[in-house]
């Protein structure tokens, strides 16, 4: 018949409080956000899909800067002799053969740079261009599927606070419900003392005579009732803290 401060906080707990204050709700429904499989799974998701991006990312651009630099490491990589003509000392004219290479070809860079820009420009100015306006299809096209990527991040991040605002609102209902419960038992305890009062000063009365059995039965199936009613409100209080406890700490009751 009474509930004592240390029997409330062992009802509620773990929870670090249950009442209808902002500060105590606001409590509970951070908990019952940080605490939902769902809101977990969803941010599991969101993390793999941003390291998927980055990573796509940097293998884009790499891609694109290789398109950009094999041509030119190709160019200097070219074999490309040239054919001329020498005297020799008897008058005679032989034919001779200049020959490209790596070494002869970086060497050009200080012989003839001119030449060797206008080459290097032919070899990677299509991918320099490419380069700036996104590389290739292929390119394009993974450039596309991050766009995608990041677009489905976005609904998650959408779907968790969706998520997280219904969490808010059950949290807020719940204990809403449970403040009723509970003062319905409150007052059904109040009453259930009152009538327990009541019939031991009738019972006294009955005692020395001044009641017969008939009555005295009907005021104990009275009490019976009003005791019935407050065992009631009890269970419905109690069947409400669970649910609270449900939603707010639901992570944790899977893990058990």
């Amino acid at each position: 018949m009474q509930i004592n401060d240390d029997m409330w906080k062992s009802l509620i707990s773990p929870l670090p409080c249950l009442d209808t204050t902002t500060a105590c709700i606001s409590s509970l429904q951070g908990l019952a956000v940080s605490n939902s499989p769902i809101n977990k799974k969803i941010e599991e998701s969101i993390a793999l899909i941003e390291e998927k991006i980055e990573e796509a990312s940097k293998a884009n651009k790499l891609s694109i800067d290789l398109a950009v630099f094999e041509p030119a490491l190709q160019y200097f990589l070219r074999q490309n002799g040239t054919t001329g003509q020498t005297t020799g000392q008897t008058g005679q004219v032989a034919q001779t053969q200049s020959g490209g290479g790596f070494l002869n070809n970086v060497l050009g860079i200080f012989t003839r740079p001119v030449g060797l820009i206008n080459d290097l420009l032919s070899v990677i100015g299509i991918p320099l261009l490419r380069k700036y306006t996104g590389g290739n299809e292929q390119n394009k096209q993974a450039a596309i599927a991050i766009s995608d990527l990041r677009v489905k991040t976005e609904e998650l991040r959408k779907s968790k606070e969706e998520i997280a605002i219904k969490t808010r609102d059950s949290v807020l209902f719940s204990v809403l419900e449970f403040d009723v419960r509970s003062r319905e038992f409150q007052i059904q305890q109040a009453i259930a003392k009152r009538e327990i009062q009541r019939f031991e000063l009738y019972k006294v009365s009955y005692r020395f005579g001044s009641s017969n059995t008939e009555a005295y039965l009907g005021q104990q199936s009275s009490l019976d009732k009003q005791k019935a009613s407050v065992l009631r409100e009890w269970s419905q209080m109690r069947s409400q803290l669970e649910k609270v406890k449900l939603i707010v700490l639901a992570n944790k009751n899977d893990e058990e």
